[in-house]
């Protein structure tokens, strides 16, 4: 309809010849129209709030997403309102009201603007006392379920470590349990009906997060059931020849020595032994060689082989590498809940936030750890070595 009337005026089109434009013509083109036509009508004291009060209770209920597409709307104009830009319709304001004086425009725009703002008031009102009244749906509660259980659990989707165990089982017993809470999330997204827009990546932030939380839990579990010796490797010599010794100490025993960093740049020469394959002029120890394992290629963490000790990102403390035994790795069991369901999530308010909720996501599990040799390779000097 607007384009219709925008193209009243034109001239008629010639056949054959390539015409183009400028310029809105949809229906937020007309907002200023609108505003200067409210700025025409609006009562000196203008309070639609209460009026309307009603009418924004039976949206609330019936169709909260439009309501929202309001709020936003209002919040454009009063924002269009205090834009120096608007004043610039002073004129046509002081043409088609009889009788303006020079503070007429001002004084009706600033009405408008507070007869917006109570109503937009009016729609928060309406809109965070329907939020505290609707209870948190238990399908939305299972949905994240589903979510953070799809990727942290399995051999071919989990992360460094739990996908190097030997085994990986769902068992129904309860083992240890631990609880990640995710604290100050919006009431509305897991309310029925929904009072939030929810991000579009939703489920794939929140199964990647777990993801990779349970593979820092796990870790932290198996260096402590380890006890890795420590040992300084605070120079690029001293770093290798601790891997190689301690590798010679792990196959004694007929295991498969691994080396966990936590960044393929840490320490900063294991950063430029890599690049030495395409630079000669890197410098790099002259028994050892970067490889790539194919049998490893895509296994989660995996960046390569320091001659024939794979390399992997895992989430450890900075400072220090650590060498383990593939083998130590043995079974891990992951109490299911039924439904392949790993992970029970549970939600507690906010204490005198109640458009806010914390969500707690209750897990547990068992592993079989084999204290085979390990070391702690500081490559960054301790406290507690320094003292």
């Amino acid at each position: 309809m607007v384009d219709d009337i925008a193209g009243i005026r034109k001239p008629e089109m010639v056949s054959g010849r390539i015409y183009s434009g400028w310029g809105e013509d949809d229906y937020a083109s007309l907002r200023d129209g609108q505003m200067v036509l409210l700025c025409l009508a609006v009562p000196e004291h203008w309070n639609p709030g209460g009026s309307f009060k009603g009418l924004i209770q039976q949206w609330a209920a019936e169709n909260d997403v439009a309501l929202r597409d309001l709020e936003t709307y209002l919040g454009q104009l009063i924002l269009r309102l205090e834009h120096q830009e608007f004043q610039g319709y002073q004129s046509i304001f002081n043409c088609l009201k009889e009788g303006a004086g020079d503070n007429a425009f001002t004084d009706a725009s600033t009405s408008v603007k507070q007869g917006l703002e109570d109503l937009l008031d009016t729609i928060k009102s309406v809109r965070e006392q329907s939020l505290v009244n609707l209870a948190i749906s238990q399908s939305r509660l299972r949905e994240v379920a589903l979510w953070v259980s799809s990727k942290a659990f399995s051999k071919d989707l989990a992360a460094f470590p739990v996908s190097v165990f030997n085994r990986i089982q769902s068992v129904t017993t309860q083992g240890q349990e631990y609880t990640l809470n995710i604290n100050s999330m919006n009431k509305g997204e897991f309310t029925e009906p929904e009072m939030v827009q929810r991000a579009v990546n939703e489920s794939d932030w929140f199964s990647k997060s777990f993801r990779e939380y349970t593979a820092g839990q796990v870790m932290a579990d198996i260096l402590k059931a380890l006890s890795p010796v420590k040992t300084d490797a605070s120079s690029p010599d001293q770093y290798w020849e601790q891997i190689k010794r301690g590798a010679i100490d792990i196959r004694a025993k007929k295991l498969t020595p691994i080396l966990l960093v936590d960044n393929p740049t840490q320490p900063e020469w294991l950063w430029k032994w890599s690049l030495s394959e395409y630079d000669e002029n890197t410098e790099r120890p002259k028994d050892l060689r970067m490889l790539r394992d194919k049998a490893l290629d895509g296994s989660s963490g995996y960046q390569g082989s320091l001659n024939d000790i794979a390399v992997y990102i895992a989430p450890i403390p900075h400072g220090a590498s650590f060498l383990i035994a593939r083998e130590s790795l043995g079974a891990i069991r992951f109490t299911d809940f039924g439904d392949d369901i790993f992970v029970k999530v549970e939600h507690s308010l906010v204490a005198d936030k109640p458009s806010l909720i914390n969500l707690h996501l209750k897990w547990a599990y068992e592993m079989d750890i084999e204290k085979y040799p390990a070391l702690e390779l500081r490559y960054i000097k301790s406290k507690e070595s320094d003292a």
